[in-house]
């Protein structure tokens, strides 16, 4: 596997632009799948997976949040 993902730090996710965080969500669940097809564990991966996407389904809410205020 090349570029296995690390662990992110929090202050890494909130920095990290859009853009690149769904880069390494779609990396990071590639790795996920190819560890479980491989029968490798996926313990880290899932959580690796796990912190891309809780940052953003929180960036979701919180444009939802902003929609909804600005058209009320």
């Amino acid at each position: 596997m090349q570029n296995i993902l690390i662990m992110p730090t929090y202050q890494e996710l909130v920095e990290m632009p859009n853009g690149e965080l769904m880069k390494c969500l779609a990396a990071s669940l590639k790795q996920l799948n190819q560890s479980a097809n491989e029968g490798k564990s996926t313990t880290e991966k899932v959580r690796i997976y796990g912190a891309y996407e809780t940052e953003r389904v929180k960036r979701l809410g919180v444009v939802s949040k902003k929609l909804k205020n600005y058209f009320g």
